[in-house]
């Protein structure tokens, strides 16, 4: 852990420590899988001991693209291939020893999700196979029996499509009308812009908490309490900010939270709040 003031020390900082990373990386039997993330005034840093085998012209490859996806440690891969040597079976669909096995095992996965999260409720998490099935099923379940004509749904322009496309079939389906909160002159989401847009036909709100494009980062806080004034819901996709920064989506309070945990050194999965939808592929 490492204090610093600035946003140049942090860069700086963050630059040293990939450098470390790849000479390391370089001269070990193993690759270094690195997280880190800033928060106020810290910096956290984390090496896990990965067993990396990927080559590129017999080259040892250290890999950086966790906003995609992230590499596996060894013990999430042993975890897996534990289940499937020692207790493969359906979950909640069986009273035999595996399957109740491995029922509780998922059951403590959605209590560690929750404890991650700080959900009130392990209940409130939802496992699906990824973070555009978790918010489709927000927009043809919730959308769908909500919406109608003249309602208005708010997106930001700067939205995954994975976060627009389904909002646009309810849209169609609905009569319910879109509103993109355009960039200020910076290239983030204008939010006074957003607070302008709110009304009482606004019955929805889809934000990114980090984008995944700009690296913005949004005031969510103040985007659902301006949207719970007017009555609206609240679904922010959280899948850049859940595996690098820590939230507390009770402080948050949004009503949907969707992130990936196969960005966060996990296998694939996603999560919403109240329904937090967490993926499992």
């Amino acid at each position: 852990l490492f204090n610093v003031d600035s946003v140049t020390a942090k860069l700086l900082l963050v630059y040293m420590l990939d450098s470390f990373v790849i000479t390391m990386s370089q001269t070990l039997p193993y690759s270094l899988l690195c997280i880190y993330f800033w928060h106020s005034s810290e910096v956290v840093f984390i090496i896990y001991d990965h067993r990396n085998l990927q080559e590129f012209d017999g080259n040892k490859l250290v890999y950086f693209d966790n906003g995609a996806t992230s590499q596996k440690p060894s013990h999430v891969m042993k975890a897996l291939d534990d289940y499937y040597r020692f207790y493969n079976s359906n979950v909640h669909r069986g009273i035999h020893a595996l399957s109740a096995k491995a029922t509780d095992a998922y059951e403590s996965a959605r209590r560690k999700v929750a404890n991650f999260i700080n959900a009130a409720d392990s209940r409130e998490i939802i496992f699906t196979r990824n973070a555009t099935e978790a918010i489709n099923l927000v927009a043809y379940s919730w959308g769908l029996s909500n919406l109608k004509q003249g309602d208005e749904i708010i997106l930001t322009v700067a939205e995954h499509h994975s976060a627009i496309v389904p909002w646009q079939f309810v849209s169609q389906k609905t009569g319910a009308v879109l509103k993109y909160v355009g960039l200020t002159k910076e290239e983030v989401p204008d939010i006074e812009q957003l607070k302008g847009l709110l009304s009482s036909k606004t019955k929805i709100v889809v934000v990114h908490h980090v984008s995944n494009v700009l690296g913005s980062m949004l005031p969510i806080e103040e985007v659902v309490s301006c949207a719970n004034k007017v009555g609206a819901k609240v679904l922010v996709d959280a899948c850049q900010s859940v595996p690098h920064m820590p939230v507390d989506v009770q402080k948050l309070g949004a009503d949907f939270l969707v992130a990936s945990s196969h960005k966060a050194s996990d296998s694939c999965m996603e999560n919403l709040r109240s329904c937090h939808l967490w993926s499992l592929s």
